[in-house]
């Protein structure tokens, strides 16, 4: 006899399997991902600028090209608690 949709034995292993494919995803796939953007657009930035970034997330990615590019510096219009854990930035008023 198939499960029923509300037992909670199910429900916590759907929520295990859940758990495992985001922390596969988070070491795996989202790291790549932004390697690669970030070396994308850091071959894109002219030297020594400022770069506002809209819309910035968590700050993984305007760090990794801050790593790359030295003389670059990054402003953030978003998510700024976060950004100013991972980054040094300025505010552009």
């Amino acid at each position: 006899m198939p499960a029923e949709r509300n037992d909670p034995a199910q429900s916590t292993a759907a929520q295990t399997a859940k758990s495992a494919v985001r922390a596969v995803h988070g070491r795996l796939i989202r790291g790549q991902r932004v390697r690669v953007l970030a070396d994308h657009f850091a071959r894109m930035i002219p030297r020594a600028c400022t770069v506002l970034d809209v819309g910035s997330g968590d700050g993984l990615i305007d760090a990794a090209i801050l790593e790359q590019r030295p003389g670059v510096s990054g402003c953030s219009g978003e998510s700024l608690r976060t950004a100013f854990r991972r980054v040094q930035l300025s505010i552009v008023s």
